[in-house]
């Protein structure tokens, strides 16, 4: 399968790590290691099941804090998560 073949023609609201890996152009492996390492946003569980995901929100905002532009109160207040990561605190610093 080529890449251009993984390319949608839209993004969903919502991504497995294939898809956020191909959402941000990089091997599933590099952005499950940048996950772990606290440079790309957590997934959380949808649905009440063992189920995860990202938010493609969650991942613009990852790559406006890396590449310094800004990122809006709204977008940092809607991506809060519940147990108040260290990922929320990159956002809010950024805004």
């Amino acid at each position: 399968m080529s890449k251009q073949d993984r390319v949608p023609k839209s993004w969903p609201e919502i991504m497995s790590d294939v898809m956020a890996a191909a959402y941000l152009d990089m091997s599933q492996s590099q952005f499950l290691s940048l996950v772990k390492q606290g440079r790309l946003p957590a997934a959380r569980t949808v649905f009440g099941s063992s189920m995860v995901r990202w938010r493609r929100a969650a991942l613009d905002a990852a790559i406006n804090v890396e590449f310094c532009l800004p990122v809006s109160n709204k977008t940092a207040t809607e991506l809060a998560s519940p147990d108040g990561s260290e990922w929320m605190d990159a956002i809010q610093d950024a805004a």
